[in-house]
């Protein structure tokens, strides 16, 4: 049977850099019309430069083309990482002038227009792929935008799929609610849409793809219940390295105490002062790499139980809706316990950035304390920034649920 629905467009604006932020967004956008459009009855489209124009000939440049073929977008979605793009001649470069194209429109009518920017936080592979210019010009547009606004930050693929995943979803849900509810464009509404067979073409029937609202609680539970046994373990590693690090700290201390007056020290105390300290300082380097492989080996686990815990629910949302009061109390709970997990996660980030400014107060004492240094305080920056992606995934996750 026929059937009407509401198409919003979403453009994506980037430089290549973040090429696989792009293509995951793509099926991020499938999914969720996979998952929403035939309950809504709104349908996201993906608008992509290098699939939507095509070449034309004349006294224009390339950002020009763009700019007049790609229709306006009721989404703008702006991904940058250390690279801003090529320059137009009009902006820094087109993914700038993109922005501000949109940014003009949603100044002259807040409805108009959506406006999403995410940017990458993780360490670029190698130095090499650093431009110092374009960085500088990265982070000077993300200043400028901060005054403006909010803006998402990950640090992985998967940190910035489940990110947007949620930000999409609430979009699409409040374009249900209607237009003016939802404070934003009415997209464009088309009929004669026909509803998929439960065979023919697309095979088997789309209930029968999808999983159950108590398989998929099932998933988040257990992943959650993971995730919480891997919080508790780096937490157990903070305790063990700050232990080990305030009794260094007083070793030190006490070392210093004893040697009292250097000028007055004979050359044999002084030696023997300074090989104590470096054998103290090797064994603070020894403790710090423990605790940075320990941190290591869970870092993939802890990636893991996060992505297929927000995955699940991420898929249960559009279920709950549907059975509005049905199922209130199993989602009263669901949202406690996420709320717990909250709260853990500020508590364990709170001791992470404690832990990671220690780390770099320490002083350069030795060649291997400078390495050990180094290294532990990258590790603890990484689960800080997953930590920090996870925590907005799951507060978006949240603010899905009536």
């Amino acid at each position: 049977m026929p059937r009407k629905e509401i198409i919003i467009s979403v453009f994506v604006a980037s430089p290549s850099d973040v090429s696989e932020e792009r293509d995951r967004l793509d099926a991020i956008i499938q999914e969720i019309n996979s998952t929403h459009a035939r309950r809504t009855g709104v349908r996201l489209e993906s608008l992509r430069w290098e699939r939507d124009t095509s070449p034309e000939l004349g006294n224009k440049d390339a950002q020009t083309v763009i700019n007049e073929q790609i229709p306006p977008c009721d989404i703008f979605i702006g991904i940058l990482w250390h690279t801003i793009g090529s320059p137009t001649k009009r902006a820094e470069s087109g993914t700038i002038e993109e922005f501000e194209l949109a940014k003009r429109r949603y100044d002259e009518d807040p409805n108009s227009v959506r406006l999403m920017l995410y940017f990458k936080t993780a360490a670029p592979l190698s130095l090499a792929e650093i431009d110092p210019d374009q960085y500088k010009r990265v982070v000077n547009f993300q200043s400028r935008v901060r005054e403006a606004g909010l803006y998402g930050e990950f640090a992985t693929a998967d940190d910035f799929a489940n990110q947007v995943r949620m930000h999409l979803t609430k979009h699409v849900l409040d374009w249900q609610e209607g237009g003016e509810k939802g404070g934003q464009a009415d997209g464009i509404e088309v009929g004669g849409v026909s509803e998929p067979s439960a065979g023919g073409d697309d095979g088997q029937a789309t209930d029968e793809l999808d999983e159950g609202i108590l398989d998929l609680e099932e998933v988040f539970e257990e992943e959650m219940t993971a995730l919480g046994a891997v919080l508790s373990r780096i937490s157990e590693a903070m305790v063990d390295i700050a232990q080990s690090t305030d009794e260094r700290t007083q070793q030190l201390q006490f070392l210093q105490g004893n040697g009292g007056d250097k000028k007055n020290i004979s050359v044999q105390e002084r030696q023997k002062i300074r090989a104590t300290a470096k054998r103290m300082f090797k064994n603070t380097s020894s403790d710090m790499d423990k605790f940075a492989a320990r941190l290591k080996s869970e870092l993939p686990l802890y990636r893991q139980h996060l992505d297929r815990g927000l995955d699940a629910f991420a898929k249960a949302v559009p279920i709950y809706l549907e059975l509005n009061e049905d199922r209130n109390e199993d989602r009263e709970e669901l949202k406690g316990n996420i709320g717990i997990l909250l709260e853990a996660m500020d508590g364990m980030l709170a001791g992470m950035e404690d832990s990671r400014d220690a780390v770099r107060g320490l002083p350069k004492m030795s060649a291997a304390l400078v390495r050990s240094r180094r290294e532990t305080g990258k590790v603890l920056q990484e689960v800080i920034d997953i930590t920090h992606s996870g925590k907005a995934s799951l507060e978006g996750a949240l603010s899905l649920l009536p």
